[in-house]
């Protein structure tokens, strides 16, 4: 055994394993040097891929309400792929005349859209605008959800297609009892007694600050899938809200009764923080629902805005709609 270690070892092998030695070091470094480059041009090159929205207002800060990437991502093209396929079957067989759809994994900000152009009245969609308007109040104010409205009568012109329970006549009701009807049963007359009383300044600078158009309620709103989605995100990433309001807020969507549209394609139990919105005028109907879809530790964001002729088809496409979303984001990843 002695013999064999002491055994003298030829130059030309010291040679080759020297050159060996100082060719795998080589590489190491260029690998390394590489990478080094390739996060640094990342870093250097990723903020030029995306736009922040900053609310106003301060003297001294800008407070980032929302960044988003400009690009759609590919890594969700499979499920607009798919998406895009159902959409051109409905509208082929008349089940719509329009659809356009937002979804966005909430984790990482990756998102796609289809029809993104389109516009829509939102109908009742726009009540998280007053939800958030009012905790937004609230935060400056802090007993404001506790004060109370009086409620005399209901509208004559109060319509509402899909039936919920409605308020009591000649009672009071504090904001916050207000704000659960609006947004639980999406109660017209708890709305208009939200909105009479609304702060007009903290109502327009969330659409100025989230670069939305702003309503005029004199004449009917258009918005489009896109500018609907930022009011959920803001939401999910606290950032407009307090992280409590924003809590609140979300905990309030997920009492949702409407389980016709996105909850009617999910097949198996998930919390989803949701809103419809729904108006038939004359031979058009339109019904849209967006909603964050708490897919374990994979939560999207889903919204899907309809016109056609009748409210019972266009709800089989919210569902058929999310139903494909739903399987196909869940085999990509994970749910």
């Amino acid at each position: 055994m002695k013999k064999l270690f002491s055994k003298r070892v030829p130059l030309y092998l010291l040679f080759l394993i020297t050159v060996l030695a100082g060719g795998v070091f080589y590489l190491l470094e260029y690998f390394i040097q590489k990478q080094h480059s390739v996060n640094e041009s990342t870093s250097l090159v990723a903020p030029q891929t995306m736009s922040q929205l900053r609310e106003g207002g301060y003297q001294y800060v800008r407070p980032l309400v929302l960044a988003d990437l400009n690009d759609e991502s590919p890594s969700l093209a499979t499920i607009k792929q798919e998406l895009q396929q159902y959409v051109n079957e409905a509208k082929s067989s008349q089940q719509t005349a329009d659809v356009s759809i937002y979804f966005r994994r909430m984790n990482d900000g990756a998102w796609f859209s289809i029809n993104s152009n389109q516009v829509y009245n939102p109908a009742s969609l726009i009540k998280v605008a007053f939800l958030i308007t009012y905790l937004k109040s609230a935060e400056s104010n802090p007993g404001l959800l506790n004060h109370k409205l009086h409620f005399e009568k209901r509208s004559a012109n109060y319509v509402q297609n899909i039936k919920a329970p409605r308020l009591k006549e000649n009672q009071d009701y504090t904001i916050q009892y207000l704000l659960n009807y609006m947004i639980q049963y999406s109660d017209n007359d708890a709305t208009t007694l939200l909105q009479d009383n609304a702060d007009a300044g903290t109502f327009v600078n969330l659409f100025n600050d989230l670069k939305i158009p702003i309503p005029d309620f004199s004449k009917e709103y258009f918005m489009t899938a896109t500018d609907m989605a930022k009011l959920f995100s803001v939401l999910y990433n606290g950032t407009y809200l307090n992280k409590e309001s924003s809590e609140y807020a979300l905990e309030l969507l997920t009492k949702s009764e409407y389980k016709n549209g996105i909850m009617g394609g999910i097949d198996q139990p998930v919390m989803v923080a949701h809103k419809f919105g729904e108006r038939v005028i004359g031979n058009t109907a339109q019904l849209h629902e967006f909603g964050i879809v708490y897919c374990g530790d994979q939560p999207y964001l889903i919204g899907v805005m309809t016109t056609g002729t009748n409210l019972e088809q266009l709800s089989t496409v919210v569902q058929k709609i999310s139903n494909l979303a739903f399987h196909q984001y869940k085999t990509n990843f994970g749910c």
